[in-house]
């Protein structure tokens, strides 16, 4: 679920708004597209995405799926709910997939009842390029297996605290 359910190779989408709810009891639950295989630049999602039920739930996009994917000039501010692979930019970057995200700002309250929930991306941050990404999660990461909160390797990526990015002048 999402805006759109796929962008294919070489499609792009410009200057999406999206501000409201989606729920889902199926998995695969994105801000502005489920399968990304193209490039999102210039979106903000503000609202609630997911429930208790879906696993790949991103701010953005739900699943990566492609070497070539960029996300760029992106604002998230949602409450993000997913039984795993949650993230605030993506849920899931697959396999050899690749993702460049830059001048991203992600403010997310993230909800996951299993595991792999960051603020960029949920599962396979290893394969995400950022630049100039700031990220605020004041709000609960709730991890009730006993797996624990994963380490992003994301390169480039400086997390701070939105009483941080607010004083910021």
């Amino acid at each position: 679920a999402g805006i759109v359910r796929q962008l294919g190779d070489g499609a792009v989408a410009r200057e999406v708004l999206f501000d409201g709810t989606i729920r889902s009891q199926r998995s695969i639950v994105g801000g502005v597209v489920a399968f990304l295989n193209g490039a999102v630049e210039g979106a903000v999602v503000r609202g609630s995405l997911g429930n208790a039920a879906p696993n790949r739930v991103g701010g953005i996009a739900a699943v990566v799926v492609t070497s070539a994917a960029r996300i760029t000039d992106v604002v998230v501010d949602a409450d993000l709910t997913g039984s795993e692979r949650v993230g605030g930019i993506v849920g899931q970057v697959e396999g050899a997939s690749r993702l460049v995200l830059a001048r991203a700002v992600v403010v997310v309250d993230v909800t996951t009842a299993v595991r792999d929930a960051e603020a960029v991306c949920g599962f396979g941050p290893q394969n995400v390029t950022a630049t100039t990404t700031f990220f605020a999660t004041d709000g609960t990461l709730t991890l009730v297996a006993a797996t624990g909160p994963q380490t992003s390797t994301v390169s480039g990526t400086v997390g701070q605290t939105t009483a941080q990015l607010q004083d910021a002048d």
